[in-house]
């Protein structure tokens, strides 16, 4: 009886151990990777030989109880009512925190979507210099949020430098 129990706890380790390095190689040899460099002026996207810099805006339009992505960057030739959000600084463009971390996913999905020509950063690496720029809109759990917001985007593995 100890034998069994003994022989489906290792099949289990090395299936976990398995899996965990298919995911490494999977990570390695599949996975995009992405830089994202963050200061006060711009947020610059780099991956395949792009340089994408966008200014760190996000301009959204407010209708009925929810809000919709009008642009990111510059600022937008449509006519219309719209509030630009700084995602590093938001002061009252925003009215929660959950407000400001809806701008950022979309600002880091509208991103990945001019560099790699898709919706989400599915399978995506993104190594984030100067992320602690965020301190300031988000609060002291800046890295948790901004974690959400590029998980939620399709980023699957992070790093901040």
């Amino acid at each position: 009886m100890e034998t069994a129990v003994t022989f489906k706890i290792l099949l289990a380790l090395a299936i976990a151990i398995g899996v965990s390095l298919l995911w490494k190689i999977f990570l390695i040899i599949i996975a995009k990777k992405m830089e994202i460099n963050i200061n006060e002026k711009q947020i610059s996207f780099m991956a395949k030989g792009q340089n994408i810099k966008i200014l760190p805006y996000v301009y959204i339009s407010k209708i009925t109880n929810r809000y919709q992505l009008v642009g990111i960057g510059n600022l937008p030739t449509t006519d219309g009512d719209f509030v630009t959000v700084n995602i590093l600084n938001p002061a009252k463009s925003v009215q929660s925190k959950a407000e400001l971390e809806e701008c950022i996913e979309a600002f880091f999905r509208s991103a990945s979507y001019k560099l790699f020509n898709q919706k989400l950063l599915l399978f995506t690496v993104a190594t984030v210099n100067g992320a602690e720029l965020f301190k300031k809109s988000i609060g002291d759990n800046w890295k948790e949020s901004l974690d959400k917001c590029l998980r939620k985007s399709g980023s699957i593995k992070r790093k901040y430098i």
